[in-house]
């Protein structure tokens, strides 16, 4: 019985070790004085970032300065949304422009430079500097567009 008990400890030790190892972690750091995107010690690609009255536009260069991916940024007023924090019901999302394969469609939210990073390589959407269109369509295809069919639904 007791063998039967370590073993089991032990089946639950190396399961959950697995687990953790599997999971890469990822250091990721941005230079604003560069605009370079670094993972784990690599740098990937540049995102420039340009603020105007119309809201912050980012776009993913490669290291060399070709223009890969841009967000755009959309606001739109919905009155569903009108809140003590937010009385004029106004919605702001980002499309996604995959400048090589401008047919596939996607949007969101952009919720920081890090997590932006982290999601631009956790897709494989720039590989060697270029984009990979199989990658966006297949993000496309998760991501979706589901902030564009809110806009569009908006009353």
């Amino acid at each position: 019985m007791k063998l039967r008990y370590c073993m089991a400890v032990l089946f639950m030790v190396v399961f959950t070790a697995n687990s953790f190892a599997q999971k890469e972690k990822l250091d990721i750091e941005y230079d604003k004085k560069t605009d370079i995107a670094t993972v784990n010690g690599t740098q990937v690609f540049k995102i420039l970032k340009e603020t105007n009255a119309s809201g912050t536009t980012y776009t993913v260069q490669s290291l060399e300065g070709k223009t890969l991916i841009t967000f755009v940024p959309v606001f739109y007023t919905d009155s569903r949304e009108v809140s003590q924090s937010n009385p004029n019901g106004r919605k702001g999302y980002n499309d996604i422009v995959f400048e090589d394969a401008p047919d596939v469609k996607a949007d969101m939210i952009w919720f920081g430079m890090n997590q932006s990073i982290k999601m631009i390589y956790e897709n494989h959407l720039i590989v060697d500097g270029k984009l990979d269109v199989e990658a966006a369509k297949l993000f496309a295809r998760k991501q979706g567009t589901v902030n564009t069919e809110k806009r569009l639904s908006a009353r």
